[in-house]
């Protein structure tokens, strides 16, 4: 690609970022909506926003909680093979969306071990670097064969013993031994996402990218430190990461999250990073760093529609429910 194009094609990329934000639900919508009485009503009013042809789509099929996690997740779908097409040149792209890859990996696994039927499951994965149709494939295959289709099953199963840090194999092997393999896949996912995720932050050419992919590497191991600890584990997760973490970098998140449960440490941390991605976004239109950012400041928007319709089903109250948006 010569210098001309590669410019154009990134001033057009901008343009793109820069129109999917705008529609970024903003505080007026947020505030209304923790204000509502029932889950219906969100969904009317989510139908007022860009979602509306996501919710028609599956309006006749799901219902409440169920029809805005379906929507959302199948926007966010279309939203990254949109971006995939728009890119002038790989990057690290690919790298970067893997991480809802093997979110969608993980999902994909548990729900087939507990036997779900594909219609249940196939509403909830998100397209990245995978179709559906992969997903499916896979479905109606033994499990390990059905790994090999996907690019993140095949980093699974060429894992070898001797890369994994002692306290993963020796984790591993316990789970497998009392065929605990839900905990069993999960734990290796949550290692290729480490994996995944260090290998982004030291590809990439921007300094504010790599200051925020650290900083949610030490928070996501915070958070496998304290899953682990309330299943009576107590191995030192860092080494996990790839990173150099300090110890000084645990104990502030501790001081944040000492006597919290699970569910309050991840809203914690969500809301850090949360914070962090709002101050980085880049203001140059020359920053292909904004396609990172604007990602993640979907990513966290989803996680915001699915806490309200969670806080408008069990009624927690106006106040309740704005604590949990980030």
């Amino acid at each position: 690609m010569n210098q001309y194009n590669f410019l154009h094609s990134i001033h057009y990329l901008n343009a793109k970022i820069s129109a999917l934000k705008s529609k970024l639900l903003d505080e007026q919508f947020y505030s209304e909506a923790s204000s509502l009485n029932g889950i219906n009503s969100f969904i009317d009013l989510l139908m007022k926003t860009h979602y509306k042809r996501y919710l028609d789509k599956f309006l006749y099929k799901y219902k409440e909680l169920e029809l805005i996690d379906i929507a959302t997740t199948n926007r966010f779908s279309t939203i990254i093979k949109l971006l995939r097409k728009s890119i002038p040149y790989n990057n690290t792209y690919e790298e970067f969306i893997s991480q809802w890859d093997i979110l969608s990996l993980k999902a994909f696994i548990i729900e087939k071990i507990n036997e779900r039927d594909w219609n249940e499951i196939a509403p909830y994965l998100i397209e990245g670097k995978e179709t559906i149709n992969t997903y499916k494939r896979m479905f109606y295959m033994d499990l390990n064969k059905g790994l090999r289709l996907h690019y993140i099953g095949k980093a699974i199963i060429s894992i070898k013993t001797s890369e994994l840090p002692k306290f993963l194999n020796k984790m591993l092997i316990d789970f497998a031994k009392t065929n605990n393999y839900t905990l069993y896949y999960s734990l290796l996912l949550d290692y290729i996402f480490f994996k995944q995720m260090y290998k982004f932050m030291k590809k990439t050419r921007s300094k504010i990218l790599k200051n925020y992919t650290r900083k949610m590497l030490v928070t996501k191991s915070y958070l496998l430190q304290k899953r682990l600890e309330s299943r009576n584990i107590h191995d030192d997760v860092r080494e996990i990461t790839g990173c150099n973490i300090k110890d000084k970098e645990f104990e502030e998140m501790e001081k944040i999250n000492k006597d919290k449960n699970i569910y309050d440490i991840e809203l914690e941390l969500d809301r850090i990073l949360a914070k962090k991605i709002r101050q980085n976004y880049p203001k140059s239109v020359m920053k292909i760093d904004k396609l990172y950012f604007y990602l993640m400041m979907l990513d966290i928007e989803l996680k915001n529609i699915h806490r309200i319709g969670v806080g408008l089903r069990l009624r927690m109250g106006k106040e309740k429910i704005r604590e949990v948006i980030i």
